[in-house]
């Protein structure tokens, strides 16, 4: 019987082992990502894109394309200005 909890013991005090080394290494990935250079871009994060691609034109004539048609209006909405467009 003393055997099961001196194992119980150990697991349990794996687990607080395990969290705390997580820490330590998610606290150095973090200041070695705040020491590289500020323009590197992050991995997934949003980035400017350019208003005049075709791509983006699309993404905005399809927004307002279903805002049209979900709002119960007399009149139509359109895009007068594209103030920034950003990608990821």
């Amino acid at each position: 019987y003393s055997s099961r909890s001196e194992s119980t013991m150990v697991t349990t005090l794996h687990l607080p082992l395990l969290l705390l080394s997580a820490l330590v290494a998610f606290c150095a990935a973090s200041e070695s990502s705040k020491l590289s250079s500020s323009s590197q871009e992050t991995l997934g994060g949003l980035e400017d894109a350019d208003i005049h691609e075709e791509g983006v034109r699309q993404a905005i004539d399809y927004s307002v394309g279903v805002y049209n048609q979900e709002n119960n209006n007399l009149y139509y909405s359109r895009v007068r200005r594209v103030v920034r467009a950003r990608q990821q």
